[in-house]
């Protein structure tokens, strides 16, 4: 059985997160033991077969700035974007998929296959822009759960291991969005 872990698919920064043996949930490092993956990807120019995403692809950017692909997620849901690369038109939906796809291999342990996952989006994202990120996750092979707001989840995340209740001011400040959600917590329920 597979367990589910939680994404952010930051603009500037991707995390994975899963329960640890306690059931609290953790960052997941990434095959360079580090906690976040850059939101980047770089077309090699020598091999078409190359994609590099991640750390590799924020070092390679300067080789050629045109081959490199920053910030998607401010195009998520956006028909009219494409970044072409040798002739092919390469949507937000497929680039969002390649950071998800490198966090999904990356973040396996165990040789435990990750398939189930819930994605944060910003609390202003609508209808297009969340399927957008929900397909996005499908496309890197993830049967994605549900899609959940990102200041929603920073609350969940606290909530673990810190006693709320009451009205509770949440925000995240992103590399590219900055959300606030005000919720009401009682006992185990949050209401936006």
């Amino acid at each position: 059985m597979s367990k589910i872990v939680g994404i952010d698919l930051g603009t500037t920064f991707s995390a994975l997160a899963a329960l640890n043996a306690i059931g609290r949930p953790q960052i997941v490092p990434n095959a360079d033991g580090e906690r976040l993956t850059p939101s980047a990807i770089f077309f090699d120019e020598e091999n078409a077969d190359i994609i590099r995403v991640g750390v590799e692809a924020i070092n390679s950017r300067y080789l050629n700035a045109q081959r490199s692909v920053r910030w998607i997620k401010r195009h998520i849901g956006d028909s009219n974007y494409c970044k072409k690369i040798d002739g092919k038109e390469w949507t937000p939906v497929e680039l969002s998929s390649l950071i998800l796809k490198k966090l999904k291999t990356q973040c396996a342990a165990d040789n435990e296959e990750i398939r189930d996952a819930v994605l944060s989006v910003p609390a202003h994202f609508d209808e297009v822009r969340r399927k957008a990120t929900m397909d996005a996750g499908k496309l890197a092979g993830l049967n994605v759960i549900a899609i959940v707001n990102e200041p929603v989840a920073a609350a969940l995340y606290y909530a673990t291991s810190n006693k709320i209740s009451g009205k509770v001011l949440v925000y995240d400040l992103g590399g590219g969005t900055f959300d606030v959600t005000i919720l009401d917590v009682k006992g185990h329920q949050m209401d936006i």
